[in-house]
């Protein structure tokens, strides 16, 4: 007779323990209707999960969009469903307009921008021509931090881990308050180039002992900063000077916990392009497809192993806001209804 392993189970086993957690009443919390209130910021959200597949292991295997109520001043909205967001483990910070980084002794040589991780230093600002003389702009006009975003777990800013503070190794070079440690893995795509498109990601180990790989790179445009120059003995404005900003966004490409269960992501876009999450791939099967049209996300399909007559899929449509943005306008469900 052989033993149990109780990270494998017959599906079976496990049907009772479904339907009594299925059955069950829980009580109602703060987010009743999807809705969230960042305490860091204070941006209101909504979030709905169109897939869910459970499984074996603890690291999930979903589809969930969230709208946030973000400034869009001069932007066109280019998240993979317009206006809402997929919720995709992920680091973003904001730059001027790549993740450049600048020695403080020497503020006006940038640093190669594909030391992300082990060079812990502000980023650079240009000067000059359009950007204007040194001093238009300052870091805290557009800067945030380098924030972490792990759907479930929570969000934070990364901070450098000072001397005394307990972590797994002497790699890991950062941290934040809920007391995940961050050390530093190639980039995927072009991990030994110079570029802006090689050099470090991050991993990533909570608590509980998963761990993230966030080397997928991606940048989509934010609201850009302008000054005016305002001459005080003529009254006149001789200049105007922009600062573009971007948000770059180091995407998870692997999930796993400490069991050796893990979750893949899959990408189609370019560095310097916006997100573009394709697959959702777990080692014991579970799949979800995502297909597009015109840079948007089409279907989301649910991948059965066993018979593909078996798939389900979510379509979503979209239009246009009074203001000209392009918004999600509809989800039709497998059974054709919609929401």
């Amino acid at each position: 007779m052989g033993t149990a392993n109780a990270q494998q189970m017959f599906e079976w086993e496990v049907t009772q323990e479904r339907m009594t957690a299925a059955q069950s009443v829980q009580a109602l919390g703060s987010d009743l209707f999807g809705d969230n209130v960042s305490l860091q910021t204070g941006t209101l959200s909504f979030s709905v999960t169109d897939v869910d597949l459970p499984g074996n292991g603890a690291v999930p295997v979903r589809f969930t969009r969230t709208y946030a109520m973000n400034s869009t001043r001069g932007v066109t909205l280019n998240e993979m469903l317009a206006d809402w967001s997929v919720e995709v483990p992920r680091i973003s910070a904001r730059f001027a307009p790549n993740w450049t980084v600048v020695d403080p002794e020497a503020p006006g040589i940038p640093v190669p921008s594909n030391a992300r991780c082990s060079n812990q230093w502000v980023p650079f600002i240009p000067t000059g021509g359009a950007f204007g003389p040194p001093g238009t702009f300052q870091l805290s006009d557009f800067w945030q931090g380098v924030q972490v975003h792990i759907p479930g777990l929570g969000a934070g800013e990364l901070l450098r881990t000072s001397a005394g503070i307990t972590k797994p190794s002497a790699a890991y070079l950062w941290t934040t308050d809920g007391q995940i440690h961050f050390k530093c893995i190639p980039l995927q795509g072009n991990p030994g180039g110079s570029g802006p498109d090689a050099g470090e990601g991050f991993e990533a180990i909570t608590p509980d002992g998963a761990t993230y790989s966030f080397n997928r790179l991606a940048q989509r445009p934010v609201p850009g900063l302008k000054e005016e120059y305002y001459d005080p003995v003529s009254g006149v404005t001789r200049d105007i000077y922009g600062l573009p900003v971007l948000e770059n966004t180091l995407y998870a490409t692997r999930v796993e916990d400490r069991f050796g269960n893990w979750v893949e992501y899959s990408y189609s876009n370019a560095w310097n392009q916006p997100g573009r999450l394709t697959k959702i791939l777990a080692k014991d099967g579970r799949q979800i497809d995502i297909a597009y049209a015109n840079d948007r996300i089409l279907t989301v399909t649910a991948v059965s192993p066993a018979n593909s007559a078996d798939n389900r899929t979510w379509t979503y449509a979209y239009g246009t806001t009074a203001p000209g943005q392009p918004t999600l306008s509809s989800v039709t469900l497998p059974g054709n209804n919609s929401a």
